[in-house]
């Protein structure tokens, strides 16, 4: 990462992070998706983030910044200071002020911790209080598609336009449709990174209209029914990737 001079060093990553910024849970109800589609960049107050759409100021949010290669992870709670689209058709951008940084460890983000805070990694990189740990990997096509009659005969349409983050339990996807929870329905993800095709059997847990689009689309997490061992494997593979486990 290469530092910029601002009024606080600021650090510009490089394409080996991820970025997750989720609306706090103490202001969520339901199932959090990711709101981040890239890093400006970081610093000690706060960062600045390409965002899916533009957000709502003074939104309580948690952002994770992580090195693919596990030496380096941090994680902030803060708000929306500001939030705005770049021309018609541009990306949206936001700024993130920091009120609490949760963790912080690894020589990249060192400058970031508190002097009061260790510098030590933590003992497992997985939230206590999810069974999976989420990661936003990048892939090709995505096609999720309901099963049934339709299906059957070859003419159900995909439902999915791109995946929001996945795990061994399931997945996270950006629909164009919505789908009923319960429903049954066979996905198709292309990673690129590992190159490798999963394919499973889920089933619809909650569906959610994005409100923050103007065009019709919808948040729909699916839970894994049944996954075959060779994308189970590329799976595993995948989630240490990204995640350093």
């Amino acid at each position: 990462m290469s530092a910029e001079r601002r009024r606080d060093l600021r650090l510009r990553p490089d394409a080996d992070v991820t970025v997750t910024c989720v609306a706090d849970e103490s202001a969520w109800r339901g199932a959090p998706y990711n709101l981040a589609r890239g890093l400006v960049d970081l610093g000690p107050r706060g960062a600045r983030l390409v965002t899916a759409g533009r957000l709502r100021e003074h939104l309580a949010v948690v952002v994770d910044v992580a090195a693919l290669d596990g030496t380096a992870r941090l994680r902030a709670r803060g708000r929306v200071r500001w939030s705005r689209t770049l021309g018609r058709d541009g990306p949206s951008l936001a700024g993130i002020c920091f009120e609490r940084i949760v963790s912080c460890w690894g020589d990249r983000f060192r400058f970031l911790a508190p002097p009061s805070r260790s510098d030590a990694r933590p003992s497992g990189a997985r939230d206590p209080q999810r069974r999976f740990a989420r990661f936003s990997p990048s892939t090709g096509p995505v096609t999720c598609r309901a099963r049934g009659l339709w299906r059957l005969l070859g003419l159900s349409a995909n439902a999915a336009r791109r995946l929001q983050d996945l795990s061994l339990g399931g997945t996270h996807l950006v629909c164009g449709r919505p789908l009923d929870p319960g429903r049954r329905v066979d996905l198709v993800v292309d990673l690129r990174r590992p190159a490798a095709r999963l394919e499973a059997e889920g089933e619809v847990r909650w569906c959610r209209r994005d409100t923050l689009s103007l065009e019709p689309r919808w948040h729909v997490g699916v839970a894994f029914r049944h996954l075959p061992p060779l994308s189970r494997a590329h799976l595993v593979t995948a989630e240490k990737l990204y995640l350093g486990f």
